[in-house]
């Protein structure tokens, strides 16, 4: 086992495909935040703690954390018991290192930090309502921009630039590449991905089905994945999160069938 981290290594279930999503709702927990942080500190690897450390507000700071943690469980639970199974990809991207058959991505806003898994490549964000304005139009597409002018409530506006931008930001993920021109340029208001060539980040060698986006709203946030095959969640609290990596007498069991 990781240290400090109560659950049993194993691999992935056969059966166990699609993307794969912890959520956690970093708001109304029974544990303060600079507590949380503390607790969370303990167990934290040393680049977690220091990309933590980098941000000025406590609410980050959790955040971040938390979102460390979750890839901690999910290696210890899938991956195995390696020390470090995590590499960082040519754009900076944190996934499994190659020939541990899973990916995994990363996001988290100062409401919701979450996880997404998969054997095929994954991305994932989180991002709470954008005023939509003409300053910050040229990152749509021309079909997305005349999708939101034509929504007359500004707040519908700002939850489908939401929704439009954690696509761009799962699909840049997804293929390894960050929000480059290309996916900043894409249309991702439809189901399917469209098809993009990223610099040093294309995945068509890995996987050749086009991937799809997901998304739904968890506490007024939107929350897309980008990735193949149906979407399992599972929705946590910063407690469960403390209560799995630092007690072993009340492991978190993450299961074919825990997900819904």
């Amino acid at each position: 086992m990781v240290p400090g981290i109560g659950l049993p290594c194993g691999s992935m279930p056969g059966q166990a495909s699609g993307v794969f999503v912890l959520a956690v709702s970093l708001k109304g927990g029974a544990t303060g935040t600079f507590e949380s942080i503390e607790r969370l500190s303990e167990h934290a690897r040393p680049a977690r703690l220091a990309k933590a450390a980098r941000l000025k507000f406590a609410e980050d700071r959790l955040a971040s954390l938390v979102a460390g943690a979750l890839a901690d469980l999910v290696a210890e639970r899938f991956v195995g018991c390696d020390a470090d199974p995590f590499e960082l990809g040519v754009f900076g991207k944190p996934d499994f290192r190659a020939g541990l058959g899973l990916h995994i991505s990363l996001a988290h806003s100062r409401a919701v930090a979450c996880c997404a898994f998969s054997r095929a490549p994954v991305g994932i964000d989180v991002e709470g309502p954008i005023a939509f304005s003409e300053e910050i139009s040229s990152c749509f597409a021309t079909r997305e921009r005349s999708r939101m002018r034509a929504l007359e409530d500004s707040d519908a506006r700002a939850r489908m630039a939401a929704r439009l931008w954690t696509r761009k930001e799962a699909l840049g993920k997804y293929h390894g590449c960050g929000l480059c021109d290309e996916v900043l340029r894409a249309d991702v208001l439809d189901g399917m991905a469209p098809a993009v060539s990223p610099p040093d980040g294309d995945v068509s060698s890995i996987v050749s089905e086009p991937p799809f986006f997901s998304t739904v709203r968890m506490a007024g946030q939107a929350l897309s994945t980008c990735g193949h095959g149906r979407l399992h969640r599972a929705r946590l609290g910063v407690d469960d999160v403390i209560s799995c990596i630092s007690a072993a007498e009340r492991p978190m069991t993450i299961g074919v069938d825990a997900w819904v």
